[in-house]
């Protein structure tokens, strides 16, 4: 699908109509976190969000990522449209290097 570049404007209000569509149909998002050491680490996590579009996520204490976060707070997340079923097996491909 090519991409297109539009000077059309999007006034705020279509924006936040488009990113609560996109949140609503979304159940996973990746969180990208920075170890102590300063190596990179991405991972998938099912994700819950408010209407003043806060995103909260839970997981286990000692999970890279929430290790990572409390070390680090600078972290990035993405949200995309996945079709993973909530509840089914897990699925994806994670790969690291040594710490």
């Amino acid at each position: 699908m090519p991409v297109e570049r539009s000077s059309r404007r999007f006034l705020p209000a279509r924006i936040a109509s488009i990113a609560r569509g996109l949140l609503n149909r979304s159940k996973l998002f990746a969180l990208a976190t920075v170890s102590p050491s300063g190596r990179a680490h991405i991972n998938a996590a099912y994700f819950a969000w408010d209407r003043a579009f806060a995103i909260v996520w839970l997981s286990a204490p000692e999970a890279r990522h929430s290790r990572n976060v409390r070390a680090n707070p600078s972290a990035a997340i993405v949200v995309y449209d996945s079709t993973q079923k909530w509840g089914g097996p897990d699925r994806g491909i994670t790969t690291t290097t040594p710490s």
